[in-house]
Formats: C-alpha cells, structure tokens, sequence
C-alpha cells in the first residue's frame, strides 16, 4: 500500500509542480504529505531532500492538508 501511495504522490507532485506556483498551497501541502510517507518508509534522507528542493521559497503548512 505505501508504494501505491508514493507513486500517486510522484504523479501529483509532478502535475502540481506544472500547474501551480511554488508556493501554492496544494503544492506545499502535497510535498508535505509525501515527505511525511518517505519518513513512514524509513527514509528519512530522501524526505529532507525533498522539503530542502521544494520549501525554500515557503513554509510547510502542518495542520492544513489536501493532497491525500
């Protein structure tokens, strides 16, 4: 099931990633949710990674989500 639920995360990363601004709520709370599936995964590295590339024009969001 997590690795469902990660390749549904990549695709919706990648449409967000096209279709909105960086700073974009849908985006940031998506590369939120994902970063929080990896930690589940046990991979932590990857997880900061992402926030790193995806959250230095915006602060993640924690208690509003939509991409799930």
């Amino acid at each position: 099931k997590l690795d469902e639920a990660e390749s549904l995360y990549q695709r919706a990363l990648r449409i967000f990633e096209k279709s909105l601004t960086r700073d974009h709520p849908n985006l940031v709370i998506c590369v939120e949710n994902y970063a929080d599936l990896l930690r589940q995964m046990g991979r932590d590295g990857e997880a900061d990674e992402l926030e790193k590339v995806h959250t230095s024009n915006f602060t993640l969001r924690t208690s509003w989500r939509v991409c799930r």
